[in-house]
């Protein structure tokens, strides 16, 4: 159910531009880095839940369990009794409670600066690719902020960031600029900047993952045009393309070429 929420779409909502009900706003992900995606956000969140109990688990922005294949929602297990996903849009929210009918999820409308939550109420908060789409650091730093407070002593926060370290990053954010473009991106901070608004907020990272290594603006590009001329045809290239990508996760140069950084912060 979504709750009667008024919530005024700002710059940096998770879905930088109002959706449709209908029409599906993840065109640009290939289906096969859609599930690549979906994975490497999974197993992040498995290796840092695994043996943690959780009562009660948020995720911060809707757009992917209402549009794509890469939506994580409905298949998180964390032993958790309450369910809660929210995002900013609230046709966003209407078309993932749409797909996640019977999953036990419940969807709201809400500001990830502004939580409808009480204090220490949640055990878990999973945040992939959410707070990157403010367009100012105080913003940011006002979701980190709210989403500690929310936090339960000993709960935590796994969250994910576009990473600026990446050389492409300047590009694709500028290509996302272009009138028309799927989403836009905003500010996201560096390991270092980050690691201080956590430590703030009593956020304490214990851990640090990099996340996806496909040079997005040219894969993307790639993809498509490979999907415009072979179509099906395509999934040996875009498959043999994807894992050529990952191998960079095994070398020295990871944080540069990763697309997100993925830290998991306990509250103190």
């Amino acid at each position: 159910m979504v709750a009667p929420l008024q919530p005024q779409p700002a710059s940096g909502s998770s879905s930088s531009v109002a959706p449709v009900v209908g029409e599906t706003d993840s065109w640009y992900l290939d289906p096969l880095a859609a599930i690549q995606k979906r994975n490497a956000n999974m197993g992040f969140i498995r290796r840092w839940s695994d043996g943690f109990q959780a009562e009660t688990l948020v995720k911060t922005d809707l757009f992917e369990e209402a549009n794509g294949l890469d939506r994580i929602l409905f298949d998180l297990d964390c032993g958790q009794k309450r369910t809660l996903g929210f995002d900013i849009w609230i046709p966003t929210a209407i078309r993932a409670g749409m797909r996640g009918r019977g999953s036990g999820v419940g969807f709201m409308a809400a500001d990830a600066r502004r939580l409808p939550l009480a204090d220490e109420s949640v055990d878990l908060i999973v945040s992939t690719s959410t707070l990157d789409h403010f367009d100012h650091a105080r913003e940011f730093e006002a979701s980190i902020e709210d989403l500690a407070r929310v936090l339960k002593p000993g709960g935590r926060l796994l969250l994910t960031l576009d990473n600026p370290s990446n050389p492409t990053y300047q590009m694709l954010r500028l290509a996302c600029r272009i009138p028309g473009a799927p989403f836009t991106l905003g500010y996201t901070p560096t390991k270092r900047r980050l690691t201080k608004n956590l430590e703030s907020n009593r956020l304490k990272p214990i851990g640090w993952e990099s996340l996806l290594h496909n040079p997005r603006l040219f894969s993307t590009l790639l993809f498509l045009a490979m999907r415009k001329t072979m179509g099906r045809k395509a999934d040996g290239a875009v498959g043999f393309a994807l894992n050529a990508f990952s191998k960079l996760e095994k070398l020295p140069t990871r944080d540069l070429t990763s697309c997100f950084h993925a830290v998991c912060a306990e509250k103190q």
